[in-house]
């Protein structure tokens, strides 16, 4: 009769579901040991599971869905891996410039103002400047993707000139993907600036809450 009455649904269907179902039903048996184990009560129970499994499933796919292809902004611009990509960025940059003015073939860069600065070319070869993640975002792909905006400054924390790429970094191997804009050393300032009050506005609400 069970067979009968569920003729009309589709062949396909029982084939991806017929697993679930009979853990269902020996779920159903199993909870209701003492009650008549009929058709209706087993189709019952099973239209009640696969509702919940439904459901369950669409809840999930947003949230899966949501983790491919966006950009997330970094939460932590000190973080040792960021820093890292920002180095590796500073040294391509000199090196790709270096090799352009010889003539030689190499990934383009953008005519960056400060890189015509002598001073400031003398410092990026000796590698006589630190580094400063001012802001960016990371993208989850098969590694990573860092969009970051780059501050170079010298021994005494002075601007040497700032700049966008993005750097992607498949499993610690890491390239350049894009160099971005030239910033203006007073908006990199601007934005360490926005950072250092964010992070004190934060330190305050730690010890008011703490308190």
């Amino acid at each position: 009769r069970c067979h009968q009455d569920e003729s009309h649904v589709d062949a396909s269907f029982h084939k991806k579901t017929s697993h679930l179902a009979g853990t269902a039903v020996v779920l159903f048996i199993c909870l209701n040991p003492f009650h008549s184990v009929d058709a209706m009560n087993i189709r019952s129970f099973l239209s009640s599971t696969f509702v919940a499994v439904a459901v369950g499933m669409a809840k999930l796919q947003p949230v899966e869905a949501g983790l491919a292809g966006a950009f997330g902004a970094i939460s932590d611009l000190e973080d040792a891996e960021v820093v890292e990509c920002a180095q590796y960025a500073v040294v391509q940059l000199y090196s790709v410039s270096a090799l352009e003015t010889t003539g030689s073939k190499g990934d383009s860069v953008p005519p960056y103002s400060f890189l015509q600065h002598a001073g400031t070319a003398d410092l990026l070869k000796a590698q006589q400047y630190t580094v400063r993640v001012v802001e960016g975002s990371q993208q989850v792909v098969a590694g990573m993707n860092y969009r970051i905006t780059v501050m170079m400054t010298d021994d005494v924390g002075a601007c040497l000139g700032s700049f966008r790429v993005i750097i992607y970094d498949h499993f610690g191997e890491k390239s350049v993907t894009m160099w971005g804009e030239e910033v203006s050393c007073d908006l990199a300032l601007e934005l360490v600036a926005e950072e250092t009050d964010g992070d004190d506005e934060d330190d305050n609400q730690d010890g008011g809450d703490n308190n």
